[in-house]
C-alpha cells in the first residue's frame, strides 16, 4: 500500500479544561504494566491488589492505584459506595467519576469520556489518561512491553514499536505543513498503539468500504504549541490526519 497522507475532518466532541500541574516534586514516570498486581514509579515497585488489563483494545488501570502513583494521598481518595463514585482530590484539583458514566468532571467541569469506568474484581478501573491528564500529567503506551507510561508533561518518550517512529515523522511533516511552520516547532503530545477495527484506522470516509480486519497501528497527538492534532496510522506507513487542528 502506498504511503499517504489523508485529512479527514471530524467534529470535536470535548474540549479539555486547563490541566494544574501535580506537585509529587520526586516524581519523574509511573509504569502499569497489564497483567502485574504491581506498578513502579522512578524504577521502585509497589504491590497491589489489581492488574491492569486490556478489554476492546484500551488498556484499564486501578484508578486507586493509579491516583497514588501520581500523588495522590490515601486521605484524598474517596469511594461512595451508594453513588458507586469515586473522588480524588490533590492540591486544588478534584477529579469524580462514576461506574458506567461518560462524564467525569474536573473541578466541576464536565468532561466527555470515550470510555466509563468499570468494576472489575471489587476494584474500579479507567484508562489511565482520563485521571493523570487530569492532574497534569501525560499518559503514553509501551507497545512492546504492554505498559502504560506516566510521565509529566514535559517528558515524551521515544514511539516503541514497528513503524511508530515512521508515522510520528509523517505526522508531523503533514502538520507543520498545515500549520504553516517548521517542523521543529511541532512536539508529540502522546502516541498510544491500538488497533483498529477496519483499515479506516478509526476515522472512516461517507460512502467508502473497508476491510474489515484487525489493523494494528497508532493513535499520535501533536501540538504547535497553541493548538493540537490527532492522527491515526497503521504500522506500513499510512497516516490518517482524524482530528483537525482546533
Amino acid at each position: 500500500m502506498k504511503k499517504r497522507i489523508a485529512a479527514i475532518t471530524l467534529a470535536v466532541l470535548l474540549m479539555l479544561s486547563p490541566a494544574v500541574l501535580a506537585s509529587a516534586e520526586s516524581f519523574h514516570r509511573a509504569v502499569f504494566t497489564v497483567g502485574e498486581s504491581s506498578y513502579t514509579v522512578d524504577g521502585n515497585t509497589t504491590a497491589t491488589d489489581a492488574a491492569p488489563f486490556i478489554e476492546n483494545n484500551r488498556a484499564f488501570v486501578p484508578v486507586r492505584h493509579l491516583a497514588r502513583s501520581i500523588g495522590v494521598t490515601d486521605s484524598g481518595i474517596t469511594w461512595s459506595a451508594s453513588a458507586r463514585a469515586v473522588t480524588l482530590v490533590m492540591e486544588d484539583v478534584t477529579v469524580e467519576m462514576a461506574v458506567g458514566g461518560a462524564i467525569i468532571y474536573v473541578n466541576d467541569e464536565p468532561q466527555e469520556i470515550d470510555v466509563a469506568p468499570l468494576i472489575r474484581d471489587g476494584r474500579t478501573y479507567l484508562p489511565a489518561r482520563y485521571v493523570a491528564e487530569a492532574f497534569g500529567y501525560r499518559v503514553q503506551w509501551d507497545g512492546e512491553k504492554r505498559a502504560v507510561v506516566i510521565t509529566p508533561p514535559d517528558t515524551v518518550s521515544e514511539p516503541a514499536g514497528e513503524g511508530a517512529k515512521e508515522a510520528v515523522s509523517l505526522a508531523i511533516t503533514d502538520f507543520a505543513s498545515r500549520q504553516g511552520v517548521p517542523e521543529t516547532e511541532i512536539s508529540l503530545k502522546g502516541i498510544e498503539a491500538v488497533e483498529w477495527p477496519d483499515t479506516s484506522l478509526g476515522c472512516p470516509q461517507p460512502g467508502q468500504m473497508y476491510a474489515q480486519v484487525l489493523t494494528p497501528g497508532y493513535k499520535i497527538v501533536l501540538t504547535d504549541g497553541s493548538t493540537d492534532a490527532e492522527y491515526h496510522a497503521d504500522r506500513q506507513g499510512n497516516v490518517v490526519l482524524c482530528r483537525a487542528p482546533v
